[in-house]
C-alpha cells in the first residue's frame, strides 16, 4: 500500500464508493484508529506551523485503492481534507506507529502543497510530484530513524 496518493488534481471518492470498491479482506480501520490518527495529525500540523490552515480529517475517501491515506487541497483558501483509509490489505496491520508515519506524511503533502501548486503550473509537473513525494518520504523516514535511537 502506499502513503499519500493524494493531490489537488485527486477528487477523492466518498466512503460508500470505496467501501464497494474493497471487498478483499484486511484489516479495518476503527473509529479508535481514527480517532488516533486525527490527534496525529492535529500534532504534526502545529509540528510544521500550519495552524493558519483549516485541516479536516475523513475516514474513507481515497482516491487511489493502493493509498493508505490521501491529501487534497486548496492552497488559495489554505484548506486541505486529508483521508485515511478504511481498510488495510493483510499485509499492513493497523498500529500506531503506521498511523502517526500516514498523518506525517498527509502533513508534509500539506506543508508542500504551495511549492507544488506553483511548479505543476508547467510541463515539469509529473517529476515536480515525484521530488516532491520523494522529499517528504526521505523527511518522515528520518524522523522515524531518529525517533528508534533516542533513548
Amino acid at each position: 500500500m502506499k502513503i499519500g496518493a493524494g493531490s489537488n488534481q485527486d477528487k477523492p471518492r466518498t466512503p460508500d464508493e470505496f467501501e464497494r470498491q474493497t471487498a478483499d479482506d484486511g484489516y479495518l480501520v476503527t473509529d479508535k484508529n481514527f480517532q488516533y490518527f486525527s490527534s496525529r495529525v492535529q500534532h504534526w500540523s502545529r509540528i510544521y506551523g500550519l495552524q493558519r490552515w483549516e485541516i479536516h480529517t475523513h475516514k474513507g475517501g481515497t482516491h487511489n485503492l493502493e493509498a493508505m491515506g490521501a491529501t487534497g487541497y486548496d492552497v488559495a483558501a489554505m484548506r486541505a481534507d486529508i483521508y485515511l483509509a478504511l481498510k488495510f490489505d493483510n499485509l499492513t496491520e493497523p498500529t500506531d506507529s503506521l498511523f502517526d508515519h500516514i498523518a506525517h506524511h498527509e502533513i508534509l503533502e500539506i506543508l508542500l502543497a504551495p511549492l507544488r501548486e506553483f511548479c505543476c503550473s508547467n510541463s515539469l509537473s509529473r517529476h515536480v510530484k515525484e521530488a516532491n513525494h520523494s522529499i517528504i518520504q526521505t523527511l518522515v523516514n528520518k524522523h522515524e530513524a531518529e525517533n528508534q535511537t533516542s533513548p
